[in-house]
């Protein structure tokens, strides 16, 4: 998503020319694992995503010339939520999976509460 947003990924919201954005984590985790195997870590976070974005948008009367407006339209982006992650060896290679459900979105004037978004990844990072 836009400034790693996880609640806004795959919503079509429209790039941005400068942003400023932060993502904020809070992690409890366990080693599941028995004493003999490799570490198998269960990891339950709850997090917070939020950013300030600005851009020019199109100019609507000549939306097909390309032509920007002189001034920048800021929005304020920002979600919360909850995830859960595993991560452990196999056959000696390092396997992580996450998942993240951005339950709480706010964009602009607008704030909704959905546990219908979800973000899946195999990398640690967002």
């Amino acid at each position: 998503g836009e400034g790693n947003l996880r609640g806004f990924v795959g919503k079509g919201e429209r790039g941005a020319e400068a942003l400023i954005s932060s993502n904020t984590e809070f992690s409890l985790f366990k080693n599941i694992a028995k004493a003999d195997q490799d570490a198998i870590d269960l990891e339950f976070t709850a997090f917070v995503d939020g950013g300030i974005f600005w851009d020019r948008e199109k100019i609507s009367l000549n939306y097909n010339s390309g032509l920007l407006n002189t001034y920048f339209t800021r929005r304020d982006l920002a979600n919360a939520g909850i995830g859960i992650r595993l991560n452990t060896k196999l056959y000696e290679k390092d396997v992580y999976l996450r998942l993240d459900f951005p339950f709480y979105v706010y964009n602009g004037n607008n704030s909704e509460m959905s546990f219908n978004n979800w973000v899946f990844s195999f990398q640690r990072s967002l």
